[in-house]
């Protein structure tokens, strides 16, 4: 009974992985790289919580792999983070001078740079995940 409850919620944890993939393939966004992290977290707990129900230590490679993936996206949303405190709404100070203005737009024209590099990093990634199947083919290593 129980064995099919951990079935059941990871293949849950790993479908849900596979569609923020999917959107985050497709968007690149601030919210679908977000949704990627979520799923990954939310993934690698399951794969943690319940390893004595998986063979062998199967969820261990598991585990790493996904920990190089959360890098990547961790990488993409530092930069929409710090993007956002710099340019984003209430960001600007009061009586701000044209040099604080002009540091402003150097610090997030650096960021947006940095920002292009990182997603780039991270699509291909995704791309080479969804290329080599890794998340059906975790399915079948965790006996699900």
């Amino acid at each position: 009974m129980m064995r099919d409850y951990v079935r059941q919620q990871t293949a849950i944890s790993m479908g849900r992985l596979t569609a923020a993939l999917t959107h985050a393939a497709r968007e690149g966004d601030t919210k679908s790289i977000h949704d990627v992290r979520v799923a990954m977290r939310r993934l690698s707990r399951c794969l943690r919580v319940f390893a004595p129900f998986y063979p062998d230590r199967s969820w261990k490679k598991i585990r790493r792999r996904i920990s190089g993936l959360m890098a990547l996206a961790g990488a993409v949303r530092d930069c929409d983070i710090a993007i956002e405190l710099v340019g984003g709404p209430g960001s600007g100070r009061r009586g701000a001078t044209a040099v604080a203005a002009s540091a402003d737009a150097a610090i997030l024209k650096q960021l947006a740079a940095l920002r292009r590099k990182a997603g780039r990093d991270l699509l291909l990634e995704i791309r080479h995940w969804k290329r080599r199947d890794f998340v059906r083919r975790w399915g079948t290593r965790l006996e699900l």
